[in-house]
This record gives structure tokens, C-alpha cells and sequence, in this order.
């Protein structure tokens, strides 16, 4: 069976190109140490050598994240609760609520329904709710608090949801956009996530260069704010076609561009990682 990852697959093409020796840490080949002018990177499954370990603290945390970007691009408002039961003594003083119930209780006050509900700290749409009222604000509040779950986080995020009719994922390197493509938003149906899946599997990957522009400008608050070399960045076009920043990723992945497009495009930018190793 096949463990090594398309990325990875990439990266090594690029290492091919570039003429860079590298090695493999592990038996799986998805860690691997790669020579770049002298010096020695190591690149681990989706991670790069780019970014700073603050810079990615912030961006595994979707509430830091809000509470540092929410002045200087659009985004859905965004709350933060920690969970009622926490498990040490040392946690309790973070514990503002006393019940799920009560956090429940202060989501209707600060939003109209529906909300979205998901973890602090998640990734990939696990654990991720569309609550159109209260008492689904609780079972999705119970779900993401669930010490038995493996998808369970100490804060829940509760999140504006922006009814969408597109959502995208664009891929940020050295303040540039250098992929930029829809995915099948979340919350469509399922009929309408069979729909947008066949739409997007027909034709090579191309990108409309008046878009691009503007999803550049759209972002480029965020990277002046947090000037992170290397992001995946998620966004939704609402319905009357306003884009709206919903969150970062410090390591993406690319398997499903790959499966869909190909990696030609993953391959140049792993190519314009190691040039920018250089530089390190």
C-alpha cells in the first residue's frame, strides 16, 4: 500500500529539478531532510522549514487568530468558549461558564441563527456543526467537550455563518498568491456538494487573473499583520459575491488539488520553497 504523501511526492520532483540531495527519516518516506545550499531543511508531511513556531501557535488557535486579524480584513465574527468541565484545578480559573447550558444561553444572546459550532484547534471539517438553533448549539457545544471523542478540544469556537455560494482555498508563498481554487463548501447539501464535485473535475486547473488580483488585495492585510511565508487561506464568496477570510492553515495540504489537477503546480511551488531556503 502507498504511504507516501502527494506532497511529499512533489517536494521530491522539485529536489529532482533543483538538484538538491535529500534523505528520508522515515519508513513511510513523509520526513525527509533535504540539503539546500549547505544547509539541511527538514521537511515533515505537510510542514515546511518557512515559518516561525509563533506565527504557527496563532494559526492552530481560531481564536487568536480572530481576536488578531478581525480589525483589518472581513471575517465572520467569532467567540471562544472554554469548556465548563475542565479536567485539572489549574484550569478552572479559565472556566468562565459553569454549564454547556450556559454558554448555550450566551450564544443566542451575541447571535442570530445559524451559527457555526467546531473546535479550537481542528482541522479538515471534523467536528464542525451548522446549529440553526439552541438546543443544536448544545449537542454540538457536548461534542466538541467530549473528552472521549478524539476529535474533542478544550474551547469551542462559535462562529457568524456566511451563507456561501463558493468557497476557496487559496495558497499564500512570500506574500504571493500561488494557488488559488474552489473547494466544495462544507455545508452545501448533498446533492449540491455531488454537483459542485463534478463541476470541479472537469478542465485543467486555471485561474482567472482579475480574481486572483482581488483575492490578493483582499489578503494582503493578513500577511501584513502576520507576515507568515508559507499559508493555506479559506475563503467564502457569500451570496452577493463579497469574500469573507475565514481561516488559516500553516501547513496545507495538497491531495486533493493533486488527485483533481495534477502536481505540476505543486511541484514549481515546492521549487520556490527551496529557492526561499536559501535564504534562511
Amino acid at each position: 500500500m502507498e504511504t507516501q504523501l502527494p506532497n511529499i511526492k512533489a517536494l521530491v520532483k522539485a529536489c529532482h529539478q533543483q538538484g538538491c540531495e535529500y534523505s528520508f527519516i522515515d519508513d513511510n518516506k513523509n520526513a525527509m531532510a533535504v540539503s539546500i545550499a549547505g544547509k539541511t531543511h527538514y521537511f515533515v508531511k505537510s510542514s515546511t522549514p518557512l515559518n516561525k513556531e509563533s506565527e504557527i501557535a496563532i494559526v492552530r488557535d481560531k481564536e487568536f487568530t480572530h481576536r488578531l486579524l478581525k480589525l483589518h480584513i472581513r471575517m465572520p465574527e467569532t467567540v471562544g468558549y472554554f469548556t465548563p468541565y475542565p479536567n485539572a484545578d489549574s484550569y478552572k480559573k479559565y472556566a468562565v461558564f459553569e454549564s454547556v447550558a450556559d454558554i448555550s444561553r450566551d450564544v443566542v444572546k451575541q447571535f442570530s441563527f445559524p451559527v457555526v459550532v467546531k473546535m479550537n484547534s481542528g482541522s479538515k471539517g471534523r467536528n464542525v456543526s451548522l446549529c440553526r438553533d439552541e438546543g443544536e448549539v448544545v449537542k454540538a457545544l457536548q461534542a466538541v467537550f467530549n473528552r472521549k471523542s478524539a476529535d474533542w478540544d478544550y474551547v469551542a469556537i462559535v462562529q457568524e455563518y456566511v451563507v456561501t455560494r463558493k468557497e476557496y482555498r487559496v495558497i499564500m508563498l512570500d506574500g504571493e498568491v500561488v494557488l488559488l481554487y474552489q473547494k466544495v463548501p462544507l455545508f452545501f447539501s448533498k446533492d449540491e456538494k455531488r454537483q459542485k464535485r463534478k463541476e470541479l473535475s472537469e478542465g485543467a486547473y486555471s485561474v482567472d487573473i482579475d480574481f486572483l488580483q482581488r483575492v490578493q488585495d483582499f489578503l494582503q492585510p493578513v500577511f501584513s499583520v502576520l507576515p507568515m511565508c508559507l499559508a493555506g487561506c479559506d475563503l467564502v464568496e457569500d451570496t452577493n459575491g463579497s469574500l469573507h477570510f475565514i481561516e488559516l492553515n500553516s501547513s496545507p495540504q495538497f491531495s486533493g488539488f493533486i488527485s483533481r489537477y495534477g502536481d505540476d503546480e505543486i511541484v514549481a511551488m515546492y521549487v520556490k520553497i527551496v529557492e526561499l531556503c536559501k535564504k534562511i
